[in-house]
């Protein structure tokens, strides 16, 4: 008797248009998952800078907003890498107050949020994965950057 077919499984990555995400997101494609990429604007990427396989969705963790309207566009996840964010730089003292909410925002609250509206899925399927991509300035922090790494 033949084993059934595991379902392929959805990842969600999180500024998967550059950098880490991007290479995150080619590698759950070759390893057969169906990938949805998100980015601030990925209607703007040239054809030469989207990866083959992946399906990309605007998402700006800095609007609640996107957040909903991200999470309705694509339905259900069964894995979501938490890529996407923003770093910034200058004394504390002088950082605009705006700056620092949208630098929370996009990654500490933003991702919370996202997480919370894909997790009734996991939970009701049984199997999720979050997974949190983080930085090594939190460990050794550097001059002018004490609002990311806080």
């Amino acid at each position: 008797m033949l084993a059934a077919m595991a379902p392929q499984r959805t990842a969600l990555v999180t500024g998967a248009t550059s950098g880490i995400g991007l290479e995150v997101a080619r590698e759950l494609v070759n390893r057969g998952y169906r990938v949805i990429g998100s980015g601030r604007n990925p209607e703007r990427l040239a054809d030469d800078e989207r990866l083959p396989g992946v399906e990309y969705v605007a998402l700006d963790l800095a609007d609640r907003d996107s957040i909903h309207a991200c999470t309705t566009a694509i339905g259900d996840v069964d894995i979501v890498v938490h890529n996407a964010g923003e770093s910034q730089s200058g004394p504390v003292e002088e950082l605009p107050d705006e700056a620092v909410d949208r630098l929370f925002q996009t990654n500490v609250f933003g991702p919370v949020q996202l997480t919370q509206r894909l997790l009734p899925h996991m939970r009701g399927q049984g199997y999720g994965r979050v997974v949190t991509v983080g930085s090594m300035l939190a460990s050794f922090p550097l001059a002018h950057r004490g609002s990311y790494c806080a």
